[in-house]
């Protein structure tokens, strides 16, 4: 209902934004409370930015198209798995080959925190996608919507 009333892009970007903060937050605290919060503003951004991506893509797309702009963004989602995996495992020897960190806790922190860098880049990419349409159909809930045929 929120995504009807808003722009799903916005929503999106919105969803994005949290999700990222939460991500910092996951990153750079220890205390428990604070990991829960992150993992409760995780949810909340991942509701928000899943449940409002395969409509937005329908919205912005025709028939023809819309096979392959789903294809290409599960592929792009599993390459970007593979080598986000790949290439975090060497970071942490990387870091402290370098001299940057002096125990395994900080070159690891450090590795997360580059991991941001990315995601960074991924969320100012959904800023230049096109807007979609809102639907500005009031609907009134209650039984009045009901009828008997």
């Amino acid at each position: 209902m929120v995504a009807d009333r808003h722009s799903r892009k916005r929503i999106i970007l919105v969803g994005n934004i949290v999700i990222f903060l939460a991500i910092v937050i996951q990153y750079s605290a220890l205390a428990p409370i604070y990991l829960i919060f992150s993992q409760v503003l995780l949810g909340v951004g991942n509701g928000f930015v899943h449940v409002c991506w395969q409509p937005y893509t329908v919205s912005i797309t025709n028939e023809e198209e819309r096979v392959h702009v789903f294809t290409i963004r599960l592929a792009f989602f599993l390459i970007a798995s593979l080598l986000g995996s790949l290439i975090g495992g060497f970071l942490p020897t990387f870091w402290a080959s370098l001299g940057f960190v002096v125990d395994l806790f900080s070159a690891y922190r450090l590795s997360l925190w580059t991991a941001l860098i990315p995601f960074a880049l991924s969320l100012l990419s959904v800023v230049p996608l096109s807007v979609d349409r809102v639907d500005t159909t009031q609907w009134k809930f209650g039984f009045s919507n009901v009828r008997n045929r």
